[in-house]
């Protein structure tokens, strides 16, 4: 449970960009949703392990090339 409290956290961080992605990973995989004018809602209860580790896949790309993005802006 904690760990889905911290992967909900860090995806509201992020850019709507990433939430696009995010969302197109979620409906590839069949993860039923609602909509209303807030936004798009998934119930992450029922995440299976495959559909997390994917999410933290991307989460974990997107991070990477931010961190190599910021040290090249560093080196400019």
């Amino acid at each position: 449970m904690k760990d889905l409290i911290n992967l909900r956290n860090h995806i509201e961080k992020m850019n709507i960009i990433h939430h696009i992605k995010i969302f197109e990973i979620l409906s590839k995989k069949g993860i039923e949703f609602s909509e209303n004018r807030n936004g798009i809602f998934f119930n992450m209860n029922k995440f299976d392990s495959s559909v997390i580790e994917e999410i933290n896949v991307y989460i974990n790309y997107v991070n990477e090339q931010e961190d190599k993005l910021n040290e090249t802006e560093k080196l400019k």
